[in-house]
C-alpha cells in the first residue's frame, strides 16, 4: 500500500509561485506515494496541471478585517481538526503558509495518531509579524521537520529547536532555448502587489530610461495595483518603455526574448523567478532582501545585488549591466545557468525523500 501525502494550501485557483511548487511536488511524488492537495477553498487547478485529488474544506471567509481573519483561522482549526480524525491514515501532513502551518500544529496537538506533520514555509521567517514568530517559537518544535527556504530561515529554524532543513525549491518549469542577450530589454515578474515593490522599480527604471533610451521593462504579473503603477509609469514619462503584460502561461518565451530579468521585492521566502530566468541564462538583479536572493545571485558573476530597497542603488546596477560588453555579458549568462542546475527537480526530490519522508 502507497503512503499517503497530503498538502494543506490555501487554495489551488491562484496562480503563484506557492501553487506552481505544490502543483510541482505533488505530481512528482504521485508516482510512489497517494497525494492528497487539501485546500481551504478551491477544487480545481486552472493554471497548473495537477494529477492529484483536490479535496476542500469550503472555507469561504476573505480575510479583510480582524473579526474576519479570526473567523477565518477558527474555522480552519475546526474544520481541520475533523478532517484529520477522518483521515487519521495519512502518512505525511504538509502545510504551507505560515497560518496554516499554525492552524495545523494547534489541530495536531489535539489528537492521537501516527500523522508527521511538516512545516514547509514559503515566507521568510519574521513574516507575517511577531506574533507568528512567537507562535512559531513555542509550537513548531513539535513538527516532524520544518524544510526551510533559505540557509538564513533555516538558522532561525535551528535556533528555537525545530527540526528544521534547508531544502530550497526546484525548477518547475520546462527549460528549453536559452536567452540570446540580444534583446534591449529586462523582464520583471511578480503579482502586482505592494510587496512586489514595483513602485521603486519603476522610479530606478526612469533613470535608466534617461541614459538608455531604447530599452524596455516588460512586466509580467497582474494585481491589484496595475492601474496605479501604468498611472506611475504615464508621469514619469516612461510609458512607451514599459511593457505590462499581465498573466502567462509563456514564461518561457518571456525569459528567452529578455536580457536580464531583476527582481524589486520587499520580501522574498525564497526568489523561484530567478532560478528560473538564469535556467534561461538570464542574469539577475535583486534587492538584497533579509531572505532569498542573497542564497541564489553571486554578485557581479551571476547578476547584482542591489542595496535593499535602494532606488538610486537599483538603477545604478541595472545601468551598469546595460554597460557590459556581449562577452561580458554571456560570461555572466554562463554563471546564471550553471547556478539553476543545483535546483534541478532530480536533485531537490531526492532531498525530500531522504530528509524529509525518510525515504
Amino acid at each position: 500500500m502507497k503512503k499517503k501525502i497530503v498538502f494543506f494550501t490555501e487554495s489551488m485557483e491562484l496562480m503563484g509561485g506557492m501553487e506552481r511548487v505544490i502543483a510541482f511536488l505533488a505530481n512528482q511524488f504521485q508516482d510512489k506515494y497517494e497525494v492528497i492537495i487539501l485546500t481551504m477553498y478551491g477544487k480545481t487547478s486552472p493554471y497548473f496541471d495537477v494529477y492529484s485529488t483536490i479535496e476542500s474544506l469550503d472555507i469561504h471567509v476573505p480575510p479583510t478585517n480582524i473579526i474576519s481573519k479570526l473567523k477565518r483561522y477558527f474555522l480552519t482549526w475546526y474544520r481541520l481538526r475533523s478532517y484529520l480524525k477522518i483521515h487519521s491514515d495519512t502518512d505525511y501532513f504538509i502545510a504551507n503558509s505560515p497560518a496554516l502551518c499554525c492552524s495545523t500544529i494547534l489541530s495536531a496537538l489535539s489528537l492521537d495518531n501516527n500523522i508527521k506533520f511538516i512545516a514547509f514555509e514559503h515566507h521568510k521567517f519574521s513574516f507575517p509579524g511577531r506574533l507568528w514568530q512567537f507562535i512559531r517559537a513555542k509550537k513548531f518544535f513539535k513538527y516532524h521537520k520544518v524544510i526551510a527556504l533559505t540557509s538564513t530561515d533555516n538558522d532561525k529554524y535551528l535556533g528555537i529547536n525545530c527540526s528544521s532543513v534547508h531544502i530550497p525549491n526546484a525548477l518547475s518549469i520546462a527549460i528549453g532555448e536559452q536567452s540570446k542577450l540580444i534583446h534591449k530589454k529586462i523582464v520583471a515578474v511578480g503579482r502586482l502587489e505592494p510587496v512586489k515593490g514595483f513602485d521603486k522599480l519603476l522610479l530606478a527604471w526612469k533613470r535608466v530610461v534617461d541614459i538608455y533610451p531604447d530599452w524596455m521593462l516588460e512586466i509580467v504579473g497582474a494585481g491589484s495595483d496595475f492601474q496605479k503603477l501604468k498611472a506611475l509609469a504615464i508621469n514619469l514619462g516612461i510609458i512607451k518603455n514599459i511593457v505590462f503584460c499581465g498573466h502567462t502561461l509563456e514564461m518561457a518565451h518571456k525569459y528567452t526574448e529578455a536580457s536580464a530579468l531583476v527582481l524589486s521585492s520587499q520580501q522574498e521566502g525564497f526568489g523561484l523567478v530567478l532560478i528560473e530566468a538564469m535556467a534561461h541564462g538570464l542574469p539577475c538583479i535583486s534587492f538584497d532582501c533579509d531572505s532569498g536572493p542573497r542564497d541564489i545571485i553571486e554578485d557581479s558573476k551571476n547578476g547584482y545585488l542591489v542595496a535593499d530597497q535602494n532606488i538610486t542603488d537599483m538603477a545604478e546596477k541595472i545601468k551598469q549591466y546595460i554597460a557590459l560588453s556581449y562577452e561580458e555579458k554571456l560570461i555572466m549568462s554562463q554563471y546564471a545557468k550553471a547556478t539553476s542546475l543545483q535546483y534541478m527537480p532530480e536533485i531537490i526530490i531526492d532531498r525530500w525523500k531522504q530528509e524529509v519522508l525518510n525515504d
